[in-house]
């Protein structure tokens, strides 16, 4: 994942510090913030622009840096994001 800087002058790098996952949102979706709330203390949503976004509008970022699903669609496709989030950060807080 490139170390994008945010607005807020924060980096992707610094935000993988705690080793948690990210759900970058650079549209401020209410439907991917609810995906991320489903997954608990193992992934950090994070709202906002970046300076440079290489035309994505949503990224889930791995505990080690790597991509593991984007989207550059304007309505993006929230089971394929919670499916790819069950896969990398196992079920959800809700599930058994």
């Amino acid at each position: 994942m490139p170390n994008f800087e945010l607005e807020n002058g924060s980096t992707i790098g610094e935000l993988l510090r705690d080793g948690r996952g990210i759900l970058l949102d650079f549209e401020g979706s209410n439907s991917l913030e609810e995906v991320a709330r489903e997954f608990g203390s193992q992934l950090n949503y994070v709202a906002g622009q970046a300076k440079e976004q290489a035309g994505l509008r949503a990224v889930l970022i791995r505990p080690d840096g790597f991509v593991a699903w984007a989207t550059d669609h304007d309505a993006p496709a929230v089971e394929e994001l919670r499916q790819a989030a069950a896969r990398w950060f196992g079920k959800t807080e809700g599930s058994r």
